[in-house]
């Protein structure tokens, strides 16, 4: 019976290794900055690296929307994204939050959203499956 202690070891060492995220804020930020420069350049294939499948998403009135809708908005220019800042970043597991500000700006004036983006570690990278966005007022 001695024998028989090794074979499982050996099943375990044959599965294949499971695809781990860093945990890198700065990997975080980076993909922040990729989706607001996706919506600002129209760029839906960089978006669609950044977005998870069953993306979805609350705009800043209430309307839900899923990763079709993200790539629809972006190819047909939204708000042009000025500058993204105040990154927040924690990890959980296999998940992060990240949690920012933007300056926008288009053709009827400007402002600052509020988000919250939900990322997960899907296939050895980082995707976003969740976001919410608010409006912030003057001077905030």
């Amino acid at each position: 019976m001695r024998w028989l202690l090794p074979v499982p070891l050996i099943l375990l060492a044959a599965l294949p290794a499971r695809a781990a995220c860093q945990h890198d804020p700065a990997a975080i930020r980076a993909g922040e900055e990729a989706w607001a420069k996706a919506a600002r350049t129209g760029d839906t294939a960089a978006l669609n690296g950044l977005l998870a499948d069953d993306f979805v998403g609350l705009s800043t009135d209430g309307a839900v929307y899923d990763r079709d809708g993200a790539l629809r908005q972006a190819a047909a220019g939204g708000p042009t994204v000025l500058a993204v800042d105040a990154v927040a970043v924690r990890f959980h597991g296999d998940s992060a939050v990240a949690q920012g500000r933007d300056h926008w700006a288009d053709k009827n004036g400007h402002g600052r959203f509020a988000w919250l983006d939900s990322w997960a570690c899907l296939g050895g990278h980082w995707r976003i499956v969740g976001g919410a966005d608010i409006h912030l007022a003057p001077g905030r």
